[in-house]
């Protein structure tokens, strides 16, 4: 997961090209047989920013016990999906669409 720019942490944020890099690495490294826990469709999908967000899948639970339904980041700051880094969301949406691969990985997740 990359960091999403918001609440005063903006230099933590990688340039696009960067990430790019970064997910081509991780590509590789995972063809090779590493353990990564990504699949190659939603490493894909984050490169190239294809992935269509179901975010009202996803519920957050904050630190106060408050619960969000939605992107992580309403309620924290500005939302824009261009910068969006979020790995498991993007593997989520990417198996509530049918990829085996992504289906996979939320399979091995949820039976642990």
């Amino acid at each position: 997961m990359f960091h999403y720019p918001y609440q005063g942490y903006e230099n933590l944020f990688l340039p696009f090209k960067q990430c790019c890099e970064v997910l081509d690495k991780l590509i590789k490294l995972k063809r090779e047989g590493y353990p990564i826990d990504n699949s190659i469709p939603c490493l894909q999908a984050l490169k190239d920013n294809s992935w269509n967000c179901h975010d009202w899948q996803v519920l957050n639970v904050e630190s106060d016990g408050q619960i969000n339904q939605g992107c992580y980041v309403k309620n924290r700051g500005e939302i824009s999906c261009q910068r969006c880094g979020f790995a498991c969301y993007a593997e989520w949406s990417l198996a509530y669409e049918g990829v085996r691969e992504s289906i996979e990985i939320w399979t091995k997740v949820l039976s642990w």
